[in-house]
């Protein structure tokens, strides 16, 4: 559990306190006093007043109470012990937090798949469309090589053939591609959704 020190400490002549969280001091003493008993004194002030909490995630007052305070044997601080509803708040904060992070990622890691996919059918329908006019073509020079007896046109024919059968090939391996990559976006946009869900975001799904 997180403590909260009052300590007193020494300030040339004069003493004053200062506000330890885990270590870390978070308040102080806006005056000086001429001894401890007076800043003990000032410091049981404080029982009836208002802190603030810099350590939360957001700075807060909170009321320490009576029943908060203990005294400490060999020491002149006081402590306060941090309730257990404000941990497992924070704590709550902490994993909604982690998970609206998670959640944003997601969404940018599906969309830049969606974009990569929409890029890959784009060159697919290209390489499908340069492989249709080839064919054409090809067709073209098969009917004239058996027209005409023409060694040259049948080779033609032959070889617009074959590149068109590589692009063809090409376009579909794209194209698979892009399905595998739609298939982790929408996977990961279910994933977001929940984390959305988890951090308190929403329910809406794409």
């Amino acid at each position: 559990m997180k403590r909260t020190l009052f300590e007193i400490v020494a300030d040339d002549d004069r003493f004053r306190w200062r506000l330890v969280a885990d270590g870390n001091e978070v308040a102080q003493s806006p005056e000086t006093y001429r001894s401890p008993k007076r800043v003990r004194r000032a410091i049981s002030a404080l029982r009836h007043a208002e802190v603030v909490d810099t350590t939360a995630d957001e700075f807060r007052t909170i009321a320490l109470p009576v029943t908060e305070f203990d005294l400490v044997d060999g020491v002149d601080p006081l402590i306060v012990g941090e309730r257990l509803t404000r941990r497992k708040r924070r704590q709550r904060t902490g994993v909604q937090a982690q998970s609206a992070a998670r959640a944003a990622a997601l969404k940018v890691r599906a969309a830049d798949h969606v974009a990569i996919a929409e890029d890959l059918k784009t060159v697919a329908r290209v390489k499908d469309a340069v492989a249709g006019a080839l064919r054409e073509e090809a067709a073209l020079h098969a009917v004239r090589g058996v027209a005409l007896a023409d060694d040259a046109d049948a080779r033609a024919a032959s070889e617009k053939s074959a590149i068109a059968a590589e692009l063809e090939a090409d376009a579909a391996t794209k194209r698979a591609a892009a399905d595998v990559l739609e298939e982790f976006a929408e996977s990961e946009a279910v994933t977001a959704a929940q984390a959305d869900d988890e951090a308190g975001g929403g329910t809406s799904r794409p």
